[in-house]
């Protein structure tokens, strides 16, 4: 493990933890999900727990009217300490705004982090962006803390993954060296999936690696909260719904639904519930026939209920990304939501561990939309199915049991023996 300079004050009965994201509620999505619950976990395992963000803007690319207007702001989130900096808000996929977006935080962040976060054991960096380890590493020096980089998605492969850039841009060389960098300094860094963590051991030998795997809370995402009541404003009621919840970006692909729905359109037992927000929202309405329904963004409590509502879930990835897996799995999982997955890499290797759906490849329409009829049409198997993938869940990807392996890890990297 790398040393981390520490002083004897540091050193608690309590560990003291602060969390640097750019993401968190009220905003809705994954990442926004992943970190509050995380958050909410350590605390109940009596760490102390500050989180450091941006103001609120995501998917909409505007600051939320409760927090426009402010640079800097102290705020609470279920009894929880909240420090608040600027961020350029963009909903843009252009790189520039996007630049705009992330080194903006990384400066505020900074300022705040120095003026206004209390002392800290541990600091918790979430990447991407990846940028954002700067703040983490310059903050660790003057906080005397420990630096743990949780890498959720690897930057900047799924960058070259997706075509955003070539791998051999001046650009990529220096994220690669940026990224390098900070698995060095880091006292751990932990992956969300097994491809993340070979991709960091591969660029960087020496890392200290923990996997903590991503997870859901099992108790808010359940069958027992099916609720066909939900799904009446969308033309759900006496229908087959199948549904994708989550980012309307361009790794997602949604296209291919509205592929697949275009091919089941003489199904009129079936219609395709669309539930979220982002940047090809708009594209992807223009271009949606009569069967699909969009919900845009909803609450995050109305999302539980929705998610086990769905007869069958379609979870497309345009691309194979290094180590990606989407936490919207495991919600259909632990929801007995049977799966359609058009993906590659970790989330196949998943979805076949837990037997919990049926694989078609992203490039086939045709046979996307056959294993929706063919789980709309058997209902026994979609049962099995989704049963089989709650069971799955409850033995490997709990919240609380991965929140104590995470706390351990952050308990370790504070407390170097």
């Amino acid at each position: 493990m790398n040393s981390v300079a520490t002083s004897p004050s540091s050193v608690r009965a309590k560990l003291r933890v602060l969390i640097l994201t750019q993401y968190f509620p009220p905003e809705v999505g994954a990442p926004q999900a992943r970190l509050s619950e995380t958050a909410r976990k350590l605390q109940q395992l009596g760490a102390e727990v500050e989180v450091l963000t941006a103001m609120p803007s995501y998917p909409t690319g505007r600051v939320f009217s409760d927090w426009r207007g402010r640079w800097f702001m102290r705020d609470e989130w279920q009894g929880m300490q909240v420090v608040r900096a600027f961020g350029y808000p963009t909903k843009s996929t252009k790189t520039l705004p996007r630049l705009l977006n992330y080194f903006s935080f990384v400066f505020s962040s900074l300022v705040a982090g120095l003026a206004m976060t209390k002392p800290c054991d541990v600091i918790l960096v979430e990447s991407p962006p990846l940028f954002l380890g700067l703040t983490g590493a310059c903050l660790r020096r003057f906080k005397r803390a420990a630096m743990v980089l949780n890498v959720s998605d690897l930057w900047p492969e799924t960058a070259v993954a997706l075509g955003l850039y070539s791998r051999e841009s001046r650009a990529v060389r220096l994220a690669v060296g940026l990224e390098r960098w900070l698995y060095r300094v880091s006292a751990a860094v932990t992956a969300q999936s097994s491809g993340i963590a070979d991709g960091i051991r591969a660029k960087c030998p020496t890392a200290n690696v923990a996997l903590i795997p991503g997870g859901v809370d099992a108790q808010v995402f359940s069958p027992q909260r099916r609720d066909r009541a939900v799904l009446k404003p969308f033309g759900g009621e006496g229908r087959h719904v199948v549904g994708y919840a989550g980012l309307l970006g361009i790794a997602q692909g949604i296209e291919l639904l509205l592929d697949v729905a275009k091919r089941l359109e003489h199904r009129t037992d079936i219609v395709f519930l669309i539930a979220g927000d982002g940047p090809e929202r708009a594209s992807l309405e223009r271009k949606a026939g009569a069967n699909v329904v969009f919900a845009g963004l909803m609450p995050k409590a109305d999302m539980p209920a929705l998610v086990a509502s769905f007869d069958v879930t379609v979870i497309p990835l345009v691309k194979t990304i290094p180590g990606a897996l989407p936490s919207k799995m495991y919600e259909a999982m632990a929801s007995e939501v049977p799966i359609v997955l058009a993906a590659e890499g970790d989330p196949r290797e998943l979805l076949e561990r837990a037997n919990c759906g049926l694989y078609a490849p992203y490039s086939d329409a045709a046979a996307v939309a056959s294993a929706v009829a063919q789980l709309c049409d058997d209902r026994e198997l979609a049962g099995r199915l989704g049963e089989a993938g709650r069971r799955y869940v409850l033995a490997h990807h709990v919240r609380e049991v991965i929140a104590e392996r995470l706390h351990g890890v952050l308990l370790e990297a504070a407390r170097p023996t």
